[in-house]
């Protein structure tokens, strides 16, 4: 791992594991249980749909980060806490299953129209929950993947409640990616002689990519390193989650199902997003934690994002072992550069006490 001076989703986990006003919500708490300070759950109605949240740290006067999964339509609860336990050692860690994912796949998910705009409206309505129930005024936005695209949406909207946007995994022009993406793919084929990768990939032609022509183009990404560079896989992000106690064979079925429909719902408008024009400027800290071997969403775009983005503090992590998926790949590197970042943008530059008391 190098820090590259202040200037960090799985993507679709396959097709098996393959993103307060006139708000009614019920709530449900789960008691504090075992070395946990803060340990609750909720079933929030969130714009008519039941939706699920989970609070979770060590001490309950930690920093408040709430994690944007990827995908769209990746609940990546179970991984974080089978992978990263460290993270909530650090933080007062939330995870919100999006609308249709995970726990959140519910009908009334898809009685509306599932759009990017819909689930940026039901992370505020989350996001002022946490908050309120908390007693905080900011939190840390921690993104992944497509969840990286949300964080910094809503942070240029709300930077109100937001003390730090985090990314890793980083999204930044989607349509430059995914053809960068492709030709990796392609090149990586061709120097392998692998034939059929390239017919393939020949046979999908470069993007724009439907959903089924990004997952066969995202297979082969995965297969030449590009998503995991350690030899990992999704088969072991999926073995992860199953030997979580929370997590249990139809968990794993809605993840599928959720996956399934939220790319077909957002797959569209995701491709076409482009931050660097939507999203110039920050009125908030932004880190950026990025695995150099990243195929899935180019790290070396999400860089050249950070540089021209305009924001207060900016910080730059590389991780040397990791591609897309850094909390997975180096969990406790990951872990150490989001509090070194946490401490350097939010508390040392605001707060002269402990970083747990920065006031979030």
């Amino acid at each position: 791992m190098r820090r590259a001076g202040r200037a960090g989703a799985v993507p679709a986990l396959a097709v098996a594991f393959v993103l307060i006003a006139g708000c009614a919500w019920r709530l449900a708490a789960d008691p504090p249980a075992g070395p946990w300070a803060v340990e609750r759950s909720w079933r929030l109605r969130v714009n008519g749909v039941p939706e699920q949240v989970w609070l979770r740290g060590r001490r309950a006067e930690l920093p408040l980060l709430l994690v944007l999964h990827g995908g769209p339509g990746t609940s990546e609860m179970a991984l974080f806490r089978h992978f990263t336990p460290g993270l909530e050692e650090a933080f007062l860690v939330a995870h919100w299953d999006q609308p249709g994912t995970g726990r959140s796949y519910v009908s009334e998910a898809f009685a509306r129209p599932l759009t990017m705009e819909a689930v940026l409206a039901d992370l505020h309505l989350v996001v002022t929950h946490l908050l309120r129930a908390t007693g905080r005024t900011r939190l840390v936005l921690l993104g992944h993947s497509w969840g990286s695209a949300l964080a910094f949406q809503y942070a240029q909207r709300h930077p109100e409640t937001v003390a730090l946007v985090a990314g890793t995994g980083q999204v930044a022009d989607m349509r430059a990616g995914e053809r960068l993406s492709w030709e990796y793919a392609r090149a990586q084929a061709a120097q392998r002689r692998a034939t059929v990768a390239q017919r393939n990939l020949g046979g999908i032609g470069p993007p724009p990519h439907t959903v089924e022509r990004m997952l066969v183009a995202r297979h082969w990404v995965e297969r030449f390193g590009g998503t995991f560079a350690n030899g990992m896989s999704t088969g072991d992000l999926v073995w992860g989650a199953l030997r979580r106690p929370e997590t249990s064979l139809l968990d794993l079925w809605r993840f599928g199902a959720g996956n399934r429909r939220s790319l077909a719902a957002l797959w569209p408008a995701f491709a076409q997003l482009d931050l660097r024009q939507s999203v110039p400027g920050l009125e908030v800290p932004v880190l950026l934690l990025l695995g150099r071997a990243d195929q899935v969403t180019p790290a070396p775009l999400a860089a050249a994002y950070l540089e021209q983005l305009r924001a207060p503090g900016k910080r730059l992590v590389w991780f040397e072992r990791a591609a897309h998926n850094v909390p997975f790949e180096q969990p406790r590197e990951f872990v150490d550069a989001l509090r070194a970042g946490y401490a350097a943008l939010v508390w040392q530059p605001a707060h002269g006490g402990p970083a747990g008391a920065a006031g979030l």
